[in-house]
This record gives C-alpha cells, sequence and structure tokens, in this order.
C-alpha cells in the first residue's frame, strides 16, 4: 500500500500508480509468457486436465500483456504439446476443416485420457487374476 497511498493523493494520482505497477515490465513478461506457451508439453504435467489448465492460464497470461492469443493458437499448442500416447487425438484435430474449441479440444483429450487409464485398468485385472490363480494351483500341488 505504501507504493500506492501517499500523502494528499487523489484518486486518479492512485489510480496511476497502480496502472503503473501491474504494466511495469510489460514485454518482458510478454516474452517470457510467451516461451513457456510455445514450449509447453502434456509430459511436464501429471494428467492432461493439469496441462490443460496451464495452456489456458498461459494464454490469460499473455492476453493480460497485450498477446491475443486466440482458441485456434490454444488448440495447436495443446495439440504441439501432446506425446506419442494422445497422437491420435492429435492427427484427429488437425484433419478437421476448422480447428474445435480449446474447450472441446480439452473435453475430448480428457476423455481419451479416461478411457485410456480405463482400459489400462480392465486388461490389467485379468493378468493379476491370472497370476494369483496359476500360483494358487501350484501351491496346491506341492
Amino acid at each position: 500500500m505504501s507504493q500506492i497511498l501517499e500523502d494528499e493523493s487523489d484518486a486518479a494520482n492512485v489510480w496511476l500508480r497502480l496502472h503503473n505497477i501491474f504494466q511495469d515490465n510489460k514485454n518482458s513478461r510478454a516474452l517470457y509468457h510467451q516461451r513457456q506457451f510455445n514450449t509447453i508439453r502434456l509430459d511436464d504435467f501429471p494428467n492432461c486436465t493439469v496441462y490443460c489448465q496451464e495452456i489456458k492460464s498461459l494464454a490469460d497470461q499473455l492476453r493480460n500483456v497485450g498477446d491475443n492469443v486466440n482458441d485456434d493458437r490454444m488448440v495447436l499448442q495443446l495439440i504441439a504439446g501432446l506425446n506419442d500416447n494422445f497422437g491420435t487425438v492429435g492427427t484427429y484435430f488437425t484433419q478437421l476443416d476448422k480447428l474445435p474449441s480449446f474447450y472441446y479440444a480439452r473435453s475430448k483429450l480428457i476423455l481419451d485420457e479416461t478411457r485410456k487409464k480405463k482400459q489400462a485398468s480392465n486388461n490389467s485385472m485379468p493378468i493379476n487374476a491370472a497370476l494369483i490363480a496359476n500360483s494358487s494351483s501350484i501351491t496346491d500341488a506341492h
């Protein structure tokens, strides 16, 4: 507060100081956020939800410094950062005549991740059950 309020400050001066604090180093922040946005990768996050949240957060931060990040740019970056596990989703999006909205792409990506986790869980259960059955029959034979 001491950076903003001074003796005999009027509302216009306080507002100007506030504006200057938030606009300070605007170009440096823009460059930093652009670099982060352009290098974001799914492999750096625990799941697709967190990955998409970070893309959205970085896009918002870029907008705050005057960089107009539109939906197409967000979707293209989402696709560019996917790993081989989600390559088919990325390929599907790029083959469409028009890119989907970011929220639609996010929804489909998370749905695919959920399906893959469920499939992996279902595939691992019969193998475990077979191992238990085999080990039981071996110990019973002795």
